[in-house]
């Protein structure tokens, strides 16, 4: 018999109205029924948006509420803490974005809370079909052993092009391209090749926005004895694209994805026996976008179904706020490393 679904709450009027409530009605494992925004004058357009009428201005009312079975947090960072810690204390399974806070200590204590409730962080990347493929085949030696990897993640964001100083260019507000881009990459490089062992930063901004941070350039070392490199950078003019390239001893493995859509991966694969790159076809495993439909909610169901069957009784599931804190971790210790100009151990 069908699993009913899980009544959630959403905080957020923004991603959690257009990716957050899209993404439920992909996945079918939640019911969004409620979400909560600060701002009552625009309850119309987050309804007509996330297509959920019952809206509401507090959000701890909606955490509270004994209908709502889970919640799940689309704010900036700084607003996460106390949202989580509430829902932690009634009991609720709860869903967070990254990153998870704007230092280790509340990124650990948020972890801490979340223990003993069904937790999860929207590290959303290997949730798409091709990053999964990706995976199976590093894990099968494919190209053997990986030496190094390349992140070259390129954009001009929306607040930089139009010089707007937000939380997302802020990095006291968890935001800047280190904190709200490479938190991603922090992510997914330890998933495909283990724990950081060092790094070394660098990062800067712009002038004309105020405590803006747009580049992140980190050099990373694995406890396996691989290396990386990353660029991350939210201020190229026309630039849209993200790359991550394994080399490993008998080949190479790349993921790339080129304009708008922020999760549209191809799958391209040398080996040295060939001596050729060719892109791999990879199945997708949902159905194709609906129109207007932002394309993130395809792995952000993903995400869901497993959240879900956490939540009805199944094994624990990652990523989850340990796996937030972490990455908290890497961001503080780049940050540090910046500060100092020297490499960190972590």
């Amino acid at each position: 018999m069908a699993r009913k679904p899980i009544r959630l709450g959403i905080v957020g009027g923004g991603f959690g109205a257009y990716g957050i409530a899209a993404a439920c009605r992909r996945s079918g494992a939640f019911d969004p029924v409620a979400i909560a925004v600060r701002d009552l004058a625009k309850a119309k357009a987050v309804a007509e948006r996330s297509g959920i009428s019952r809206i509401l201005g507090d959000a701890q009312a909606l955490i509270a509420s004994p209908d709502i079975e889970a919640i799940a947090i689309a704010v900036p960072p700084p607003a996460q803490k106390a949202l989580a810690l509430a829902a932690f204390a009634a009991g609720k399974p709860v869903l967070a974005e990254k990153p998870l806070a704007t230092d280790l200590a509340t990124a650990r204590r948020m972890a801490a809370a979340a223990r003993a409730v069904p937790n999860m962080v929207d590290f959303l990347f290997p949730e798409i079909a091709a990053w999964r493929h990706a995976e199976t085949m590093l894990a099968a030696g494919e190209i053997g052993a990986i030496r190094h990897v390349v992140v070259d993640w390129r954009s001009e964001s929306h607040d930089v092009r139009n010089r707007i100083s937000s939380w997302k260019t802020d990095p006291r507000l968890g935001g800047g391209a280190l904190a709200h881009m490479a938190s991603h990459a922090f992510h997914y490089l330890e998933r495909f090749c283990g724990p950081v062992g060092t790094l070394h930063a660098h990062l800067s901004g712009l002038d004309e926005i105020p405590n803006s941070e747009t580049a992140a350039f980190v050099a990373l070392a694995f406890a396996s004895g691989a290396t990386a490199n990353m660029t991350v950078s939210t201020s190229m003019p026309l630039a849209a694209s993200h790359s991550v390239t394994f080399y490993g001893s008998d080949g190479s493995l790349e993921l790339s994805a080129q304009g708008p859509d922020p999760v549209g991966f191809r799958l391209l694969v040398g080996r040295r026996s060939a001596g050729t790159i060719g892109e791999i076809a990879v199945p997708q495993l949902s159905p194709p976008l609906a129109a207007g439909e932002d394309p993130r909610c395809v792995p952000l169901a993903a995400l869901l179904d497993r959240f879900a069957e956490w939540i009805g009784g199944g094994k624990a599931a990652g990523p989850t706020f340990a796996d937030g804190a972490r990455v908290q971790m890497l961001i503080d210790s780049a940050q540090s490393s910046n500060r100092s100009g020297t490499r960190v151990l972590i």
